[in-house]
């Protein structure tokens, strides 16, 4: 490990998928040293009900912050003031903290992407690079904070943002180098998923729904994933980087559960069919939407059933590539946060983004 590259790294937001993070990064540490040289320590901790936690030992190897007591303490206790916390925003913190990349996981506000937006602009001023499970930022001003990013040689990376760890950008990135995308059509939204496949069994939407609250996949206001706004900024997230589209959320055309008839999901399957919630892009047309449709029963969307989600893509050269993540929780989505990180490492080492400000290559 003494060899090892060392990223200093910044959460802002501790949630469930702060916690699984917590959790993750400690069962790996041992791992990503041996196999890809890389070792992290814990920078920032920045929560609205916590505080601002800042490591005084400048997170060196072997220090800085405990993320997971951190997230212990903040699932035992929601109100709870971290020990140190300072109060003010993160934006500033993040200007001064020793941290080489932060990981935004603040909760999604689908009118304006804040504070997340603000939080990966102020990261991006401060030569930090940028992972983000938030939605926000990159389906309401993806074109111009990936602007701003390459301007600076700096990553955004936002593969949790998505379909939990499904590798969706390594898909464009690595498989299809020559030709392109042509059109996908996706299953992004395992909420809504779940509740078509019980419906379709002849259960309740409502009981549905609480079932998906009590595993943690749908929000306590499911109103998000049902009206389609969620599948809506995933598709909004998919063409602009598959389809190299200047698709916002706001542009995708979007139907909600509510639009189907109780009887649908049932009456599909006794076709051979399956209702799903699909979201849809088209290069040449430039048309996204989202909207609940029967696939075939056969098909990649068709079989990803539950919380099972999805992915089709049509490429010029490659033919059509169908990627199905079988029922992910929490920990996948950690686990996307995990892979952005090591393919940071990866171009910083080609040098096609720029080191941390505080990396360390002994090598």
């Amino acid at each position: 490990m003494s060899g090892a590259r060392h990223w200093r790294v910044g959460i802002v937001g501790c949630g469930a998928v702060g916690v699984a993070l917590a959790d993750l990064l400690a069962a790996t540490r041992v791992e990503i040293a041996a196999d890809h040289g890389v070792t992290t320590a814990i920078g920032l901790v920045a929560t609205r009900r916590g505080g601002i936690v800042v490591a005084t030992d400048g997170a060196p190897p072997g220090g800085g912050l405990d993320l997971p007591a951190i997230a212990v303490s903040l699932a035992g206790d929601r109100g709870r003031r971290l020990p140190g916390a300072m109060s003010g925003r993160a934006a500033d913190a993040i200007a001064s903290a020793p941290v080489d990349v932060i990981v935004e996981l603040t909760p999604l506000d689908a009118t304006a992407g804040e504070p997340a937006t603000s939080h990966v602009r102020a990261a991006l001023a401060a030569d930090v690079h940028v992972i983000t499970a938030n939605k926000g930022p990159i389906a309401l001003h993806g074109p111009e904070l990936r602007a701003e990013a390459a301007a600076a040689r700096l990553a955004l990376r936002y593969e949790a943002t998505l379909m939990d760890c499904l590798p969706v950008l390594a898909l464009r990135d690595a498989a299809i180098p020559v030709g392109g995308i042509e059109r996908f059509a996706a299953i992004p939204n395992s909420t809504s998923n779940h509740v078509l496949d019980a419906m379709a069994r002849g259960e309740g939407r409502d009981a549905a729904v609480a079932e998906a609250q009590r595993l943690g996949i749908a929000e306590a206001d499911p109103s998000f994933d049902l009206d389609g706004w969620d599948g809506a900024f995933k598709a909004a997230i998919l063409a602009q980087h598959l389809l190299g589209l200047g698709t916002r959320a706001t542009d995708v055309e979007r139907v909600g559960m509510w639009a189907v008839d109780p009887a649908e999901p049932a009456a599909a399957v006794a076709v051979g069919e399956r209702l799903r919630m699909v979201a849809r892009g088209d290069h040449a047309t430039g048309r996204v939407s989202v909207g609940p449709e029967r696939v075939p029963a056969s098909s990649a969307l068709g079989a990803a059933g539950g919380f099972s989600m999805a992915l089709s893509v049509e490429t010029r050269l490659a033919g059509r590539m169908d990627l199905v993540l079988v029922e992910p929780h929490t920990p996948q989505t950690a686990y996307a946060v995990l892979m952005d990180l090591l393919a940071i490492d990866r171009d910083a080492r080609l040098g096609t983004v720029r080191p941390g400000r505080g990396w360390q290559d002994p090598a």
